[in-house]
């Protein structure tokens, strides 16, 4: 089977999720990373962060920095930059080159469908499809935001509502995996314990996660749960999901700001609305198993 070429579109660096979805996107021979783009709150910091993960892995995998600040609101949402940014790394970042640049010039050289997973704010998606509308065509979107259950606004999208709009009127085909349904796939304290175990390895990756999830296991209040990695296994596993196409809307004014909607009209999006958890959860905890055991050679 031929791997699907993604680019990943993170904001590494706050919750573990997308540490460990970075881990299953090396773990996964069902796709090919062809790099990584970061967003939101000090970009180049998280490039720095993901490019020391990259390296430990082995792999030469081009990490890029892109938008810092959303489109158009200050940042007005809590803390971040956290736990994973105490763990020691080169916090340097030398690469010139903007994230909305290196998407554009990714999809549009490639003669593949590049598939984007963007698991963090949309701002660097949202530019790159604002001037290049070509894109749309060109990729897929298979993205972590929203929450369909409860009314609620989810991170992702509150950090910039206003990209999710765009990027959700873009005529793109677009996937969205949404909280209510990542909520299902967490990791009970056994399968936590598994992970630590092995993270205690000499292999230089596995210490790195384990600093990380000692960090996230003293500060964090809430289970481990498989967010950004659960939208990544979409990419090449869908059938762990049951879709919907609906017509999705983003709030951008008052109480509705920064939820996800869905409305009357033609389909705009494939929206998660199931999971089979257990299945999701084995796979990710054989995947990452093996990687963090040094039994998975990493391809750079």
């Amino acid at each position: 089977m031929t791997a699907i070429p993604i680019i990943l579109d993170t904001d590494l660096g706050d919750d573990i999720d997308d540490a460990l979805a970075l881990a299953l996107a090396l773990a996964s021979p069902e796709i090919e990373l062809r790099g990584v783009t970061t967003v939101f709150i000090d970009a180049s910091k998280r490039a720095a962060l993901t490019r020391h993960l990259l390296q430990l892995f082995g792999t030469s995998t081009r990490v890029v920095a892109g938008c810092s600040r959303p489109l158009l609101q200050p940042i007005q949402t809590g803390s971040v930059l956290g736990h994973q940014f105490q763990i020691e790394h080169d916090a340097t970042w030398n690469d010139q080159t903007h994230a909305v640049d290196f998407l554009i010039e990714s999809v549009m050289a490639s003669d593949e469908k590049i598939t984007l997973v963007p698991i963090g704010p949309l701002t660097n998606i949202a530019l790159a499809l604002a001037r290049e509308p070509k894109l749309a065509t060109r990729c897929d979107i298979v993205l972590m935001g929203g929450d369909l259950s409860c009314g609620c606004s989810e991170w992702n999208i509150l950090c910039d509502p206003e990209a999710a709009q765009m990027v959700l009127n873009s005529g793109a085909k677009i996937s969205l995996v949404g909280l209510d349904v990542t909520t299902q796939c967490k990791l009970n304290t056994n399968q936590i314990e598994s992970l630590t175990r092995l993270t205690h390895s000499s292999t230089r990756w596995a210490q790195a996660y384990a600093q990380i999830i000692d960090l996230w296991q003293r500060e964090a209040s809430y289970d481990l749960t498989l967010h950004d990695p659960l939208a990544l296994m979409s990419v090449f596993l869908p059938d762990v999901i049951t879709w919907e196409e609906r017509r999705l809307e983003i709030g951008l004014c008052g109480d509705n700001r920064g939820k996800t909607l869905t409305v009357d009209g033609d389909p705009n999006a494939r929206v998660a609305v199931g999971v089979d958890a257990p299945r999701v959860v084995e796979m990710f905890i054989e995947r990452v198993s093996q990687i963090l055991s040094n039994s998975l050679v990493v391809k750079g």
